[in-house]
């Protein structure tokens, strides 16, 4: 038997899911886009060590698709991040969450390395940051 106490509580649970949700995805901001030619095989976004403190980056793929084989995560201290994708990237899509280790960081820049397309073309590539 459901009772109004459990509707109640269920109830609350899924809205207090949805507005985590919706707060999760209000912290991306958009750090840099690129358009990068894919008759290259690698490309940098530059970010500036003024827009502040990122626990996490993900990429957005406009225009062509894209495989991406390796993104390197510059930081403001010098350091960098490698994450191995190999993966395909269509229009319209994300990579997944590129998480840091730790604490949040000051970002530099993003560094693309991707497969050559032999007609070439662009893809529109923004860096997507999630703040701490």
């Amino acid at each position: 038997m459901i009772t109004r106490r459990g509707t109640l509580a269920g109830g609350l649970a899924l809205i207090l899911s949805a507005i985590s949700g919706a707060a999760r995805a209000a912290s991306w901001v958009v750090l840099g886009t690129r358009t990068v030619d894919l008759l290259g095989d690698h490309d940098e976004i530059e970010v500036g060590a003024d827009e502040g403190l990122y626990k996490a980056v993900r990429l957005h793929v406009e225009g062509n698709g894209i495989l991406i084989d390796v993104v390197r995560v510059r930081f403001g201290n010098g350091n960098e991040l490698k994450f191995e994708l190999r993966n395909f990237i269509g229009e319209g899509s994300s990579t997944r969450v590129l998480d840091f280790p730790g604490k949040a960081r000051v970002l530099k820049r993003v560094i693309l390395n991707y497969a050559r397309e032999p007609g070439g073309g662009q893809s529109v590539v923004t860096v997507q940051g999630l703040k701490a």
